[in-house]
Formats: C-alpha cells, structure tokens, sequence
C-alpha cells in the first residue's frame, strides 16, 4: 500500500504581482517588516527603519506587537521564524500608518 504524503500549504494573499503569507497575531491579521520590503519592493530593512524613526506614533498592541521568542510557535505555524530579540509585527492599522512614509506608487 503507498503511504500518502499531504503537504500543507499556508493561507496566503497574492496583492499586485507579490504573494504574500496570510499571517495571524492575537486574532489579527499582521504583516511583519520584511514582508512590508518585499511587498513594496524596497531594500532589506527600509520599513524596520522607518518604524524605528516613528516608533513614538505606534501604540503596541493597536498599530504592532513584538512576539517575544518565547512565543515563536505561535508565528512558526504560518512559516514565521522569530528570532531571539523578537519580531516586530504590524497591524492593518499600523501597516497603514506605516506606509505613508513609502513613496511608492503601490503606497
């Protein structure tokens, strides 16, 4: 008998031409820093530096959340690695804010 091999495949979001996962934090939907760069397609790092220079405007818990290592399972199951400082993730609400400060035609 051949043993059958399922492969799971992440919820994921195609927006313009750039597929993107479809990633949940504390029931919401949230899109970390580097995805935001490869959406936009803007160098490595540019929305983590723009976040850090606004980092005043963002409440924790409404625009973003840090998931602490501790807590890397939780974004593991949508093929999110956290690294040991933790990752910062946005909001809809903070990725809005967030994008004003591109200024890309996408934006």
């Amino acid at each position: 008998m051949e043993e059958m091999t399922t492969t799971k495949t992440m919820p994921q979001v195609q927006i313009i031409d750039t597929t993107i996962p479809i990633v949940e934090y504390m029931g919401q939907r949230v899109i970390t820093l580097a995805t935001m760069d490869k959406l936009h397609r803007r160098p490595e790092g540019t929305a983590a530096r723009n976040f850090q220079s606004n980092k005043e405007r963002f409440e924790e818990g409404k625009h973003f959340y840090l998931v602490e290592y501790n807590e890397k399972d939780e974004l593991r199951a949508f093929g999110v690695e956290v690294p040991p400082r933790g990752l910062i993730v946005l909001t809809e609400r903070g990725y809005s804010m967030l994008v004003k400060s591109f200024t890309d035609d996408f934006a």
